[in-house]
């Protein structure tokens, strides 16, 4: 699972050892929980290159599944953490 900050280098071709590492896991092997993607689309909202940054996003959810946060993922992550 990718965090924003690992999903927005990947969106803007910022750091070529991430997009290495992710064409040898392969795209189908990694995710992003819909937490991150909240997180994404607030960043997209905010910059001032919005309409490339909106670009990029909706071509990287293109490829990437989105995982949901349930209220039962939140309380095991509460009573473990």
């Amino acid at each position: 699972m990718l965090d924003t900050d690992t999903s927005s280098l990947i969106m803007n071709y910022k750091s070529e050892p991430v997009l290495a590492r992710l064409q040898r896991v392969g795209v189908h092997d990694v995710c992003i929980s819909v937490i991150t993607k909240c997180e994404l689309l607030f960043g997209v909202e905010k910059s001032p290159e919005r309409r490339k940054h909106q670009t990029n996003l909706v071509r990287y959810l293109q490829h990437i599944a989105v995982i949901d946060f349930s209220g039962d993922a939140a309380l095991h992550y509460a009573q473990n953490s």
